[in-house]
């Protein structure tokens, strides 16, 4: 046995002790205990598993809140500080011991646009009048978005789909403990199909389902498929009893835009098939199982009414637009005029949003940052000679797609994260692309 599979084996025997040092204190409610333990396991993983750390970005704001509500804790500000730490902690492991390629990011209009469009919408802060809300905004920008866009404009084609491996095994975990359990404390109040975030949680499934598809497919090993094919599943019942239609209208364009552009002759026809038997088995199940159909929020009043408000915003957000053009009314200040019910409300769709709160010159620097990110989908996709290019190319544009879809029917510009993250990821697996074509194959 070499030294590297003892190391690797102490690092698993680790993980197994603390994962029984847990529980125990669970089971013996000694939640300081507990909590210690989650967080040297979390520090053994992500040294093994950095991409887990770095799928964070993206799982995180549905994973803490879950483990925080099963160890009986309040979340305070100290847990959001937290999830920044084991990303940023996970990208220097990252970063000093598995990336290969020496070449760095620099400047482009991806990055430019976006820095730029970030700075103005802080500016938005000062006049607009709802400060609070403007304050709020720029936090949760800066919290989910921002950080982790600079980050990942260092990942490697190989990391990337290491990324989306994890965000989909957190999809098929949150998603078969919130089926199996949907009474259990822990689910009931923060990952439940009952309970708060049911829109983030949504798209979550939805852009996790995207990727089991896609990763069903190019899997090789039957253990694996077999994972996948339950797995989603389970991440479709969720996502309908989510009752996110906006996410589930975005699948379906995103999946259409893969099977169509990118996924071979084979592929497309296995897809397909493969999506009507999930929609056979999701609608037995979640049709005809009365401990789940309870659950489901589908009402046509709700949906009567989620429309009915969408037309409302999107009504008042044109007027404020047309009242201020040029710069908008300010960052959070969308809803000043909507009354006390509707105060702090956004109008549920990024494009509206921008025209509102940030006027032309915000929308101007919005199609920069697109625009850099087009000039990248068509450089990979002239130079997608290889079938890893190839693939993580068909796939981040297909999720582009998705979540930008998406961003038009709910979530403000911060929260809808995943649209800027998958940009920085697709700027970074161009970086390495360039860098392969003017050194030769090894930019090591």
């Amino acid at each position: 046995m070499s030294v590297n599979d003892k190391i690797s084996l102490l690092f698993i025997l680790g993980i197994v002790l603390i994962g029984l040092f847990i529980v125990f204190a669970v089971i013996f409610d000694i939640r300081i205990l507990a909590v210690f333990g989650a967080v040297i396991l979390s520090l053994i993983f992500i040294y093994i598993f950095p991409e887990f750390g770095l799928a964070g970005s993206i799982t995180f704001s549905l994973l803490f809140p879950s483990i925080v509500a099963a160890a009986g804790i309040e979340e305070a500000t100290a847990f959001y500080f937290a999830r920044l730490g084991i990303i940023f902690l996970s990208f220097l492991i990252y970063l000093f011991r598995k990336r290969k390629t020496k070449l760095l990011p620099g400047l482009s209009l991806t990055t430019i646009f976006f820095t730029i469009f970030f700075i103005y919408y802080v500016t938005g802060v000062f006049y607009t009048p709802l400060k609070e809300v403007g304050m709020s905004r720029v936090a949760v920008f800066a919290y989910h978005t921002l950080f982790p866009f600079y980050l990942l404009l260092f990942i490697e084609r190989e990391t990337a789909l290491k990324i989306f491996r994890w965000t989909f095994i957190i999809a098929s975990l949150l998603a078969f403990l919130t089926l199996c359990f949907p009474t259990w404390t822990p689910y009931k109040e923060r990952a439940s199909l009952i309970g708060k975030g049911l829109i983030t949680y949504g798209r979550f499934y939805g852009l996790s389902a995207l990727l089991g598809i896609e990763s069903y497919f190019y899997e090789k090993r039957r253990t694996i498929r077999y994972f996948y094919l339950i797995s989603l599943v389970f991440i479709a019942i969720s996502l309908f009893l989510t009752g996110t239609r906006g996410a589930l209208v975005s699948l379906v364009a995103g999946l259409l835009f893969y099977f169509f552009f990118f996924a071979p002759l084979s592929i497309m026809k296995k897809g397909f098939i493969l999506l009507l038997l999930l929609i056979g088995v999701v609608g037995i199940i979640t049709l005809g199982h009365k401990g789940i159909a309870k659950y489901r929020i589908l009402a046509i009043a709700v949906i009567d009414a989620s429309v009915y408000l969408r037309l409302v915003m999107w009504k008042e957000a044109f007027k404020v637009f047309i009242e201020n053009p040029i710069t908008g009314i300010g960052t959070g200040g969308f809803s000043v005029n909507l009354g006390q019910f509707l105060l702090g409300n956004y109008p549920h769709n990024i494009i509206i949003e921008i025209l509102a709160e940030l006027g032309l010159i915000g929308l101007i620097l919005f199609i920069g940052f697109l625009w850099g990110v087009i000039k990248n989908i068509i450089f990979l996709v002239k130079h997608s000679d290889d079938s890893k290019t190839k693939r993580i190319t068909g796939l981040c544009l297909s999720l582009i797609v998705y979540t930008f879809i998406s961003a038009m029917f709910s979530s403000t510009i911060g929260e809808n994260k995943e649209f800027f993250i998958l940009a920085a990821m697709l700027e970074a697996i161009t970086i390495e692309k360039k860098g392969e074509i003017k050194y030769g194959t090894s930019v090591l």
